[in-house]
């Protein structure tokens, strides 16, 4: 049995299209980074920010000490998505 191998000529058209699309998939995955980046800096200043407060401030907002981490990290909408 033997096989042919059929030499393929790739196009200019069908090379820009390649193109085009590798440039889409790199503009999502870079905004998908850009977007994970931002949410761990939020997430960075908000436990900051709540780890700064006293005691008596975080009951007052009804949050446990042991809680300030999954409130920055807004474990929550995990469980309950919108």
């Amino acid at each position: 049995m033997t096989s042919t191998l059929v030499a393929r000529r790739v196009t200019a058209a069908a090379w820009m299209a390649f193109l085009c699309d590798a440039g889409r998939v790199s503009r999502a995955l870079l905004r998908h980074a850009e977007a994970w980046r931002r949410g761990r800096r939020r997430a960075a200043a908000d436990r900051e920010a709540l780890a700064n407060m006293s005691d008596r401030e975080l009951i007052d907002i009804g949050i446990p000490r042991g809680s300030v981490h999954a409130v920055a990290e807004r474990a929550w909408l995990r469980d309950y998505p919108r």
